[in-house]
């Protein structure tokens, strides 16, 4: 059985840690186990239930006492009846990855798809919860590491089927290439970068996982793109290629800017004056906006 440290409650839910424990001695509706002979608490499905409700009532003005004296079917069906169906959903598929409840997620998913379309639910539920649950960074410390392996081919397939949907409107002249370098897995953080941007009606290419720097040399002398994207959740391993190739961009590939997300590139100072870096998806979006000086192409 899969349990959590008050830390991942706290990441899962939104609210502090301090929040949590003062719950704990005020209020019955979480009672979490302890080690024997220790003070380290231990978190169920149901305690992460439990909070996840309690939030969700109490950020829609229900006091935390009224949420404590509810019997649980009364505070099930307030939660059922939550005015924002966004929250909820997104509430509604971290119970259901903490179970391993695969199908159940599914089903949260398609109500998401429902209620917003596939562009809704990718925006508005699914880049929200991987980014509370950690699903867009590598970190093995999670007590939860199998659950987020369970959901993530689901929210890949999602994504996937966003990808292949036409964008709407306009297409920019600026093409984005993304790879993976040998070593990186981490690919769900690209794929939502490359939805995002695809939809801002950028053409995207996208080259897949574990791709030889002296391929994506190759392939970008010839497709010429405006950007370069990489996700590096470590310290790169191949970081005096990576940097001498992105240091002789403005000479090689004259306007193309590479970004890496999440670690930067080690480049020696005064080089790579075509190089950004972002910690996440949204500074991402904000880096692209500022660089994008193309004129839109009918499409």
């Amino acid at each position: 059985m899969v349990t959590f440290s008050i830390r991942d409650l706290s990441e899962l839910s939104g609210i502090k840690q301090h929040t949590i424990r003062m719950w704990e001695q005020r209020y019955s509706f979480l009672k979490p186990a302890r080690f024997p002979n220790s003070l380290y608490r231990v978190y169920t499905v149901d305690d992460l239930h439990a909070v996840l409700n309690a939030a969700l009532l109490s950020q829609n003005g229900i006091r935390i006492s009224r949420v404590d004296a509810m019997p649980l079917e009364e505070k099930l069906l307030r939660a059922s009846r939550v005015f924002d169906q966004q929250q909820r959903i997104i509430h509604e598929l971290i119970i259901q990855m903490a179970r391993m409840d695969v199908d159940g997620f599914e089903a949260a998913l398609d109500t998401a798809v429902t209620n917003w379309g596939v562009h809704g639910a990718i925006t508005q539920v699914l880049i929200p919860f991987c980014d509370m649950t950690g699903l867009l960074v590598i970190n093995s410390t999670k007590n939860y590491v199998e659950n987020i392996l369970l959901v993530r081919q689901s929210i890949k397939q999602r994504i996937y089927a966003g990808i292949i949907d036409p964008a709407p409107g306009h297409r920019k002249a600026r093409r984005v290439v993304f790879f993976l370098p040998p070593g990186e897995l981490q690919e769900l953080t690209l794929l939502c970068v490359q939805y995002l941007l695809q939809r801002d009606g950028y053409d995207t290419v996208y080259l897949g996982q574990q791709v030889p720097l002296s391929y994506v040399e190759s392939i970008c002398a010839q497709l010429k793109p405006g950007l370069i994207i990489s996700h590096f959740a470590r310290k790169p391993r191949s970081g005096k290629e990576l940097c001498a190739f992105v240091g002789a961009l403005p000479g090689s590939l004259p306007g193309t800017t590479f970004i890496s997300i999440e670690n930067a590139l080690p480049l020696p100072h005064g080089a790579g004056s075509d190089y950004r870096h972002a910690a996440g998806i949204s500074e991402v979006r904000s880096i692209v906006d500022a660089t994008d000086v193309t004129e839109p192409v009918e499409g």
